[in-house]
Order: C-alpha cells, then structure tokens, then sequence
C-alpha cells in the first residue's frame, strides 16, 4: 500500500470532521443524540467509534471504514429491545433510566460528500496528467 494521496486525506479528514460538525456525507445534520442536548457531542463520547476509522487502498478503490461493534448501528440506525432482560438499562445524567427499547436514528459518518468527490476527481486528473 502506498502512501494516502491529498484526496485520501481530505476524504479520511472530512469522515473524522463529522464528529465535530454532526453533518453527514449528505449534508445533513445528525439528529442530536442525549449527550448533544446536555452539552455534549453525537456520537462522540470517548471518541472510540472516531478512532476506529481506518481506511484500506488498492489500484482500484479505497475503502474507508471502521472496525468498531456499534458502527453499523449509528451509520443506518437500529431499534434495540430489551430481550434477557425486562427493561434496557441506561445512566443519563446520573440518573438511572429504564426502557423497553430504544430508537437510535440514523447518523451516517461514512461517505463521500460533495467536496470529497471533487477534490479526488482532481487528484485522479493531475495523477493521469503527470503520467501521460
């Protein structure tokens, strides 16, 4: 593997930057988690899922992902119910909580935006020009 080009890093970049902005790949704002509305950030806590990012290149692609268990579940979002147990047990401002289930909405992290396939189209062209 060779080493990320400018348009892997500004890809690479932009995913991490959605932590701090709280705006996806398609513009729009993550709906604000509980730790958002108490001052906090969405879906960046102790910021593992942001560090689990990483991203692989081939001559064909490359792919940016994560190896974090809860990924999937705040990219496409997920309804959790409580199944071993009788109730999902949560601490929310020190406070015990006990639900049946919870909603957690989509909040996609991974893509390309619009600034991301400009910059890689670039980065593509100069490439074939320098070479050719």
């Amino acid at each position: 593997m060779s080493a990320p080009g400018p348009a892997l890093c500004s890809a690479t970049a932009s995913t991490t930057d959605r932590f701090q902005t709280g705006v996806g790949p398609d513009g729009k704002a993550w709906q604000p988690s509980i730790r958002a509305k108490a001052g906090g950030k969405t879906l960046l806590n102790k910021g593992h899922l942001r560090d689990s990012l990483s991203w692989l290149a081939t001559a064909q692609q490359v792919v940016v992902g994560s190896s974090s268990q809860i990924a999937r579940v705040h990219q496409v979002g997920a309804d959790i119910r409580a199944q071993n147990a009788k109730a999902l047990h949560f601490v929310i401002g020190g406070r015990d909580v006990f639900v049946q289930s919870v909603h957690i909405p989509a909040r996609p992290f991974l893509g390309i935006d619009a600034p991301d396939q400009e910059e890689m189209a670039a980065t593509a062209i100069d490439w074939f020009m320098q070479r050719f």
